[in-house]
């Protein structure tokens, strides 16, 4: 790029003034390295600041008629205009307080009559890289854009790519899953102690796979923007005693104490359950995984804002305060000993942030290494709430 050229081209600029003498100088000064418009007024300065959109303005202060402050407030009120850069030009300048309030206006600089020529070369040029600074950022905004909008396409063809994955996979496993649970319930014959077990494992294990692809499914589903809510009336202690009841057999095998405290009242709420009841698996799932022994504690009450608050808290290992960030991100626990110690693809609390987005519910988290750690989910304000 030629060090006198903005985006490859000449700059372009509108020199304004009434006396015809001083516009000669300035072009003599400029004219060989830039590409010079001239206005006698401030009136025929707007018509070419809008039909020319030059790079810079060098505007006379004193003119008739309109002068070079109630010109500059036109320029900033122009949509195709507020941003070109004005250098005001006066023999008066010498009075703080005029430059001050060219300033303040927001023009770039001022020049001083008689305009110097190496004083006046200079300012252009500050304007110049100003100018080629911006056409680079530009530039590089246009490029970076670019870029993200074919990531984003990857990003998204991805997802819909895992979703059909999912599926396809999910149906072969539900037969497996169905045909091992008629096989334990002795439909096509008897079955020994050790194909007994057996077959708990394989059922057990396939119960696992289908929960990380289901994960993953809807994981997809979010990103793809192909997520449909199912959202109705329920009593949310009766959800939550439900889950409680279906996962209390796996607590009492671990000789965990699982508790509920709730109000001994139906409390009726409006969203979808089904993904309710995912967000609090979750968190239970969670506890019952990192807690060694204790007492997991389920509570329901509300909150000032009249939010229906959930809480799950255990007596667990807890979260390392540097490591807090981390908890909701994809793909990821909390340190590489834990992967060792306890299967998962780290996906739980990532989709858990994902799906409450979509019910526009809130997700806290407190916790204390080797004390356990205290998630919270809250409801948000606009679900309907019909005590009973």
């Amino acid at each position: 790029m030629n060090a006198k050229s903005v985006g490859g081209f000449p700059m372009k600029i509108l020199v304004v003034d009434d006396n015809k003498d001083n516009v000669e100088l300035m072009k003599q000064i400029l004219e060989d390295e830039y590409n010079l418009h001239v206005a006698y007024s401030g009136e025929e300065c707007i018509e070419k600041a809008i039909a020319q959109q030059p790079d810079l303005i060098l505007l006379d202060v004193n003119m008739p008629d309109m002068d070079g402050y109630e010109t500059m407030q036109k320029l900033k009120q122009g949509p195709t205009t507020w941003y070109i850069p004005v250098i005001f030009a006066s023999a008066f300048y010498t009075d703080s307080a005029m430059i001050v309030k060219g300033l303040e206006q927001g023009a770039f600089d001022y020049l001083t009559k008689p305009i110097d020529e190496d004083i006046l070369q200079a300012k252009v040029r500050a304007v110049k890289r100003i100018k080629r600074a911006e056409d680079e950022i530009r530039h590089q905004k246009d490029e970076l854009q670019l870029i993200n909008n074919k990531l984003q396409s990857a990003d998204k063809l991805k997802s819909i790519f895992l979703a059909s994955m999912s599926h396809e996979l999910r149906t072969p496993l539900n037969s497996i899953i169905g045909f091992t649970g008629l096989m334990l319930m002795q439909v096509a014959g008897s079955i020994n102690e050790q194909q007994k077990e057996q077959l708990n494992r394989v059922k057990r294990n396939a119960d696992h796979l289908l929960e990380l692809i289901n994960d993953v499914l809807d994981i997809s589903k979010i990103e793809a923007d192909k997520v449909e809510l199912a959202i109705s009336s329920f009593d949310i202690c009766a959800l939550v005693g439900e889950i409680i009841q279906n996962i209390a057999p796996e607590f009492e095998e671990k000789g965990l104490e699982l508790a509920l405290n709730r109000p001994e009242i139906a409390i009726m709420v409006t969203s979808d359950p089904r993904r309710v009841r995912q967000i609090l698996m979750n968190f239970m799932s969670n506890a019952l995984k990192f807690t060694k022994q204790g007492s997991i504690t389920v509570e329901l009450n509300f909150n000032e804002a009249h939010q229906v608050v959930i809480t799950v808290e255990d007596t667990g290992i807890g979260i390392p305060t540097e490591n807090m960030d981390k908890l909701f991100e994809p793909f990821q626990q909390i340190s590489s000993d834990l992967t060792n110690h306890y299967k998962g693809t780290g996906l739980g609390l990532y989709l858990c942030k994902k799906l409450s987005s979509l019910i526009q519910a809130d997700i806290q988290v407190i916790s204390e290494i080797n004390v356990g750690s205290k998630f919270t989910l809250n409801l948000p304000n606009k679900i309907k709430m019909d005590v009973i």
